[in-house]
């Protein structure tokens, strides 16, 4: 493999911009026609082009209002109180002028489009007759169930369901009737497949009481969530079929998705 080397935008050639400038007119003839978010970075971490998805997603209004700007520019406060830490896995990807480097990264955010899990994938953007690193350029996709298993040590994933997880706000009504975030979190972790005694050591530990939590109690919240819902039958089994009917799956406790916020990096 040929070494490759860092470029600084004031030394790109005319083949650099070239390069870059075909980039930038595929992403410009593709983009309209997709929902892919994705965004090119000079190696300052400064923004070439990006997808208008990727921009209405961060707060701003069109792919090329990402041209010049920083993450600590950006409208969106959720990743600008995280841009040192963006930055930092970047430059380290950076770092290793491996051109066939994949970075994986999870990030948990309080986006302009809501509070949400996408998995980005970086990598470097590279000009190969000149062996020259240009920048780094990601893409992100919202995160699957079936890839949120590692998130919560112990997932047990009972339910073969994909397609991406939401956000539940606290206040969020269930058939007119209110769950308190408590609640919400018992309830997702039911689905989960989780017993009472893992539910009970979980909340332990996320929401710590001066006496730990017994599976009675674990089992009676569990009854009064039935209650709430008018479910005459109080089996845990039965709860969960008929939080599975309504998709309360595809949306996770917003308490849950808070703390994680920020960039792990995955692989």
């Amino acid at each position: 493999m040929d070494n490759y080397k860092i470029v600084q935008p004031g030394d790109y050639t005319k083949e650099h911009l070239e390069c870059i400038n075909k980039f930038k007119n595929s992403m410009y003839f593709f983009a309209p026609q997709t929902d892919i978010m994705f965004l090119l970075k000079d190696i300052n971490f400064r923004g070439i082009i990006g997808s208008d998805v990727s921009a209405k997603t961060f707060g701003l209004k069109s792919g090329k209002d990402f041209i010049g700007k920083c993450i600590a520019d950006f409208p969106c406060e959720s990743i600008v109180k995280h841009a040192a830490q963006i930055t930092r896995q970047e430059q380290d990807l950076i770092d290793t002028l491996d051109i066939d480097k994949k970075l994986e990264v999870l990030c948990v955010f309080d986006y302009c489009d809501g509070l949400k899990a996408r998995v980005a994938n970086k990598r470097l953007f590279y000009h190969q007759p000149s062996a020259s690193i240009l920048g780094v350029i990601s893409t992100a996709t919202n995160v699957k169930l079936r890839d949120f298993i590692n998130i919560v040590p112990t997932y047990i994933l009972r339910f073969g369901v994909l397609g991406s997880i939401g956000s539940m706000k606290p206040d969020a009504k269930i058939h007119d009737m209110n769950l308190t975030e408590y609640e919400q979190e018992i309830c997702f972790l039911f689905l989960l497949g989780w017993d009472f005694k893992q539910v009970a050591n979980f909340m332990d530990v996320f929401r710590p009481q001066i006496k730990p939590r017994t599976t009675d109690a674990v089992i009676k919240k569990k009854n009064y969530i039935c209650q709430k819902l008018n479910l005459t039958n109080t089996n845990l089994k039965n709860l969960c079929e008929y939080l599975f009917s309504i998709g309360f799956h595809t949306k996770m406790p917003e308490s849950f998705y808070s703390r994680m916020i920020g960039a792990k990096i995955v692989s």
